[in-house]
């Protein structure tokens, strides 16, 4: 197996109730180099905060502290195993646990360790709702006895690395399942079945901006940025999630567009930047009820993957995913004038790379300055992406014991570099 590379040589900070012999159990005792490639085993936040690439840093501190890691195990600096420990599987914990792996979308595996077994979690499988007793069949891709499968529980990082565990899984890992794929066939099949109900007489355009505006509800609503105080400013008590106004049928018209009004006054942005008042003449029973159908997890068509509940997270969720549904949108409105305009979703990985690229020359400290100032790039030929993920890799704090981090004065004078064409 490649060499394992642990990043930090102050050891790991577990808590005094867990041990350290999975560790070794997994075959990652015995590196102490810090390889910036192949294998990496991050064992602390510390060590993320020091030592992790910028390409990655940030998802992996909201991975570790949304799921309690002990460990992340990365492949060519990009997170592929999170890994827990805990005293006992309770299998309403460890479906939360999985739903969270499922949206933050950025590992593959989630590998919980008992004191008597490794269980390994898909994330390209969709989650349960927590109500069950026992998560999804396809979502527990593999179970190690810690004893009597020592020698295949001490391959395993190998076979992910090699990529032979995921091929010989293949039940768990279907990429349709991804929470981004999963999210945008969802909404395809409520964009259709709008635009089909009879009576309202929308266009794409319209109905895109509907479900828009649903997304970014559920966003405020995840994030807390709204709640139900916000809600019963619109005459709507005892509501904490906008399918409660969904589901009171002879109010949910009015309700709907008076919270679309308020977050107009108050947000100001794109999204409500149209006469909701005329709007609302248009969206009939029909387009709510799909909507409503839409926010409860329902089946929307046949051939539509179901999950009788709402499994999306948005304060887990990457916010490129949002960026891929805006895109979706501008595709089935008009390709042409999508292409003649250059409104293009840009992937999340494409950006991360020109970012890891653009900063790389200053995110590393040598012993006596930052080695070189980022290297020009123009956002302008990128995407909004590229601006907040470069926003989050200037001022998240860094933990340097040799030096401080870089002043402001530098970080605006390669911004300026940024913009330059």
């Amino acid at each position: 197996m490649a060499r394992i590379a642990a990043v930090c040589s102050e050891g790991p900070t577990l808590s005094s109730t867990q041990s350290t012999h999975w560790i070794e159990e997994l075959g990652l005792d015995g590196a102490g180099s810090n390889d910036a490639e192949g294998p990496t085993l991050y064992r602390s936040e510390r060590e993320i905060d020091t030592k992790a690439p910028a390409l990655y840093a940030h998802s992996m501190r909201r991975a570790w502290q949304a799921l309690d890691l002990d460990a992340i195990f990365c492949i060519d600096r990009r997170p592929v195993v999170y890994l827990k420990e805990v005293h006992s599987i309770d299998e309403p914990e460890v479906a939360r646990l999985h739903r969270i792996l499922w949206n933050h979308g950025t590992a593959a595996l989630l590998a919980i360790v008992t004191p008597k077994e490794v269980r390994v979690y898909s994330a390209l499988a969709l989650p349960s709702s927590g109500k069950d007793k026992k998560i999804g069949a396809s979502a527990l891709a593999k179970v190690f006895r810690r004893v009597a499968d020592a020698l295949d529980l001490r391959q395993f990082l190998e076979s992910v690395v090699t990529g032979a565990f995921f091929d010989h899984h293949r039940a768990s890992f279907n990429p349709k399942q991804r929470v981004d794929r999963f999210l945008l066939q969802n909404l395809e099949a409520a964009r259709r079945l709008m635009l089909e109900q009879t009576g309202g007489d929308l266009d794409a355009q319209t109905v895109h901006a509907f479900l828009g505006r649903t997304i970014f509800v559920c966003y405020l609503v995840d994030r807390k940025i709204i709640g139900p105080g916000y809600f019963e400013q619109i005459g709507a008590p005892d509501t904490s999630q906008l399918l409660d106004i969904l589901e009171d049928r002879a109010r949910a018209g009015s309700l709907l567009y008076g919270l679309f009004e308020k977050l107009k006054e108050d947000f100001n942005g794109d999204l409500f930047n149209i006469d909701l008042t005329a709007e609302q003449q248009r969206i009939g029973a029909g387009h709510l009820d799909v909507l409503r159908r839409f926010l409860r997890g329902d089946q929307l068509e046949n051939q539509q993957l179901s999950l009788g509940f709402w499994a999306y997270d948005f304060s887990i969720i990457p916010i490129e995913t949002i960026s891929a549904i805006y895109e979706s949108f501008l595709t089935a409105e008009d390709e042409k004038a999508k292409k003649q305009t250059g409104a293009f979703y840009t992937p999340r990985f494409l950006a991360e790379v020109v970012i890891d690229t653009a900063l790389a020359g200053w995110l590393y400290w040598t012993n006596a300055s930052w080695t070189q100032r980022a290297a020009p790039v123009s956002f302008l030929s990128v995407c909004s992406i590229a601006l907040r993920r470069s926003g989050e890799e200037l001022t998240r704090p860094r933990v340097m014991r040799s030096a401080p981090t870089p002043c402001w004065e530098c970080c605006r004078s390669s911004s300026s570099e940024w913009t330059q064409t």
